[in-house]
Formats: C-alpha cells, sequence, structure tokens
C-alpha cells in the first residue's frame, strides 16, 4: 500500500496550480517556512489572476495546542506531558485530533501530513487559515523555483473546500453549559 506521502503529494508542473506547496521564501513582511497556493486553477489558467493568495503553514506546536485546547482549558503543566492526563481528557484529545483530521469544518487549521519519501521531506504541519496572503504575479516568479510537491486531489480539493467553510461560516454565539441548564431543568 502506498504511503500516506505518495497518496497526498505529487511532483509540481511547469506552471502554478493550485495546491503548489513553496518552501523558504519572503513574502515582503516576513519569512515563510511553507505555504500553499490557494488560488483557483481556472483563475492561473487563464491568467485572471494578478495576484496569487496563499496560506501559510503555522507554528506545528501552537496549532496542535489550539486544535486539542481551543479553549485554553489545559494547565501549563500539562501541555508538556499529555501522557499524564486523565484517560478521559487524552480520550477527548484524541477524539478531537480525529474529528479535525477527518474534515471537522470548525477548525481554522489544516494538517499537512509529512512528506518522507525522496530528497523532498518535510516534517507535519499546519495550514492556518487566518494568516493568509497575496502576491502578485510579478512577486511570486522569483521563489517558483522553490515549490517542493503539488497536493493531490482529493485532498486539495478538500482543503480549498475547508478554507471557504471557515471563512463562510457566520458567527453566532455559543450556547454555554448554563443554556443547556436551563433547557433541561425547566
Amino acid at each position: 500500500m502506498p504511503s500516506i506521502s505518495e497518496l497526498f503529494y505529487e511532483a509540481f508542473s511547469e506552471q502554478w496550480r493550485q495546491g503548489d506547496i513553496v518552501i523558504n521564501f519572503n513574502n515582503g513582511y516576513e519569512d515563510v517556512a511553507l505555504a500553499v497556493l490557494a488560488t483557483p486553477q481556472c483563475d492561473i489558467h487563464w491568467g485572471k489572476a494578478e495576484h496569487l493568495l496563499f496560506i501559510p503553514a503555522g507554528d506545528f506546536r501552537i496549532s496542535f495546542l489550539k486544535i486539542i485546547d481551543p479553549n485554553n482549558r489545559l494547565d501549563e503543566d500539562s501541555r508538556d506531558g499529555v501522557v499524564v492526563l486523565s484517560k478521559a481528557k487524552l480520550a477527548d484529545i484524541f477524539d478531537r485530533v480525529i474529528r479535525h483530521l477527518n474534515g471537522d469544518h470548525a477548525h481554522r487549521f489544516y494538517y499537512l501530513p509529512p512528506n518522507d519519501t525522496g530528497q523532498l521531506r518535510f516534517g507535519g504541519c499546519y495550514l492556518d487559515f487566518q494568516k493568509i496572503f497575496t502576491l502578485s504575479q510579478e512577486n511570486c516568479e522569483s521563489f517558483k523555483n522553490n515549490r517542493l510537491l503539488t497536493i493531490r486531489d482529493p485532498f486539495r480539493a478538500q482543503i480549498f473546500t475547508r478554507y471557504v467553510s471557515y471563512f463562510g461560516r457566520i458567527g453566532t454565539p455559543d450556547f454555554e453549559q448554563e443554556d443547556l441548564q436551563s433547557l433541561l431543568l425547566n
């Protein structure tokens, strides 16, 4: 059976493509270790995109902690030793991670598995939908050779479906425990 890397990634083509992974470049504000091109493929192909949209990878540890503990309810001592958590809390953490990896649309992060094949290796990381940025096509040409791989379908489609879902959500107040208690106890 092929590895997740072989299922998830393929070689990039001559032209830019949605899903291209670009490494080690500067976006004009900061150095970017890894980002994925998010501009719709039709806009790239037909030359309609004056600017290209990128989703950068965030810090793995910070992103992972925001997924397993979105409300910051783990104390600082427990963060470095997840294995010392109660079985119930640990089960909840694993459940959150599995739901996230399987497409829970409420998260701002998308996990990119490590590429463990060939010379183009990199560790797992999280794309952060809150840190998107655009660059002019002209500026992008200077780091076109920094492309590493391209994300294959259906994973490429899943990333951009989740991206659209994240930005298209409508903010509503969260239900609190007191709300549920009042419903059940009245």
